[in-house]
This record gives structure tokens, sequence and C-alpha cells, in this order.
């Protein structure tokens, strides 16, 4: 079990970050993105919780925390969260919320790794059978490109809790003023709000019908 929180408000993000550590305190990472282009303006991973003293001057943007309780053998500095992978001028980066299903990992490999890559690969996660809640973005730093130069996307599954509110925040935990980020779709965001953008399904819902 891990925990995401993300937020365009530093002390929101404080308070959830603090609320959401039973969830898990092994590894953490601190990244913030660019409010306009999502493009990485800082960026930082260690072992155990989050020490805000040491991250006193660090430029606004939208900040995204996650603490890691690993699941998997692969343990690690290269194994904290995000998951990232470079294909040709796109960056993609992954933080995972879930459990993967043993048969779906060979050993060595990290889940969230995993999950990525399917995900550049295919477009869609309705392949891969486990739990997830995730944030996934992508920055695009070819200067010659006609597109948008950064996404920030959320998506979760039937298995996995994600909650959204209409300022941007997104968090493991249910927070005041939230609403559960509806499961099966992509959301993006754009023009100041979390989008939905195209749909999945769940590989396995052992709860369907209930």
């Amino acid at each position: 079990m891990c925990s995401i929180v993300g937020s365009f408000d530093f002390l929101q993000v404080k308070r959830l970050v603090q609320a959401s550590l039973s969830r898990g305190q092994y590894a953490h990472a601190l990244f913030i993105l660019d409010a306009k282009n999502a493009k990485v303006l800082y960026q930082h991973r260690g072992m155990g919780p989050l020490d805000w003293q040491q991250h006193k001057e660090i430029p606004d943007g939208y900040m995204l925390c996650h603490h890691q309780a690993p699941t998997g053998k692969k343990r690690g500095l290269d194994n904290i969260h995000p998951a990232y992978k470079k294909d040709g001028s796109v960056n993609h980066w992954l933080w995972h919320n879930g459990l993967l299903k043993a048969k779906t990992i060979k050993p060595n490999q990290w889940d969230t790794s995993i999950l990525l890559q399917n995900l550049i690969e295919t477009g869609t996660v309705d392949n891969i059978d486990g739990s997830m809640a995730c944030f996934y973005h992508q920055y695009d730093n070819c200067n010659n490109s006609t597109t948008s130069s950064g996404k920030m996307m959320v998506f979760r599954n039937h298995l996995a809790p994600l909650f959204i509110d209409d300022s941007g925040t997104v968090s493991s935990i249910e927070f005041t003023g939230s609403k559960p980020l509806p499961p099966e779709q992509f959301f993006m965001w754009q023009q100041g709000a979390w989008q939905s953008i195209k749909k999945f399904k769940t590989y396995h819902n052992p709860y369907y019908g209930l």
C-alpha cells in the first residue's frame, strides 16, 4: 500500500501527506511540475518519510508526493516511485498505488515499471491484472513538437482508491471537499479541471455486480 498526494496548494499537500503516512513510509519522492507546461522543475527521492526541513527552497508549481510501502522484492533507491522511461523525445513518469498479480511480474521486475512500459506500448491498462490508482505524467522535450509539451493524468481501476477536488488536488485518502475519481477512465488536467479523455476496463473485478 502506498500514498499519492498532489496539489497546487503546498499546505494541502503537507496536511494530506501527514494524514497518509499510515499507508507506508519505506521511501518517498517529491516532485514539482510547472503549472503551465507540466515540465519537471524539482525532483527528490529518498528512504523513509519525507522531511520537509530538507526542502525549504523549492519552486512553485504542482507538488506531487508519494510514500511507498513496497509489495515486491525489488527494493532500494532504483525502485522508488515514480517509474521513469523515455520513448523518443517523450519522458514518462508513473506513480502507482496498488498491487499487480504475481503472474504479471517476472523475477527481478518492478511492478510499477511493468505497468508504465505497458502503458507506453498499448496506451491502456485494461490488460493488466491487479489494483491500480496512478498519477501519470508525460513531457515532450522536443522543441519542434507541435503538441502540448506536458500532460498530467490520473486514473484508477475498481480496486484502488483515489480522490480529487475541483482545485486539482489528488489524494489516496479522502479529504474535505473531495470526491472519488470515477474508475476506469483516464483524466487529464486541462483548462483548470480533471477532464475524462478515454476509458478502460478493470481486468478482473471480484466485486462486479455488488
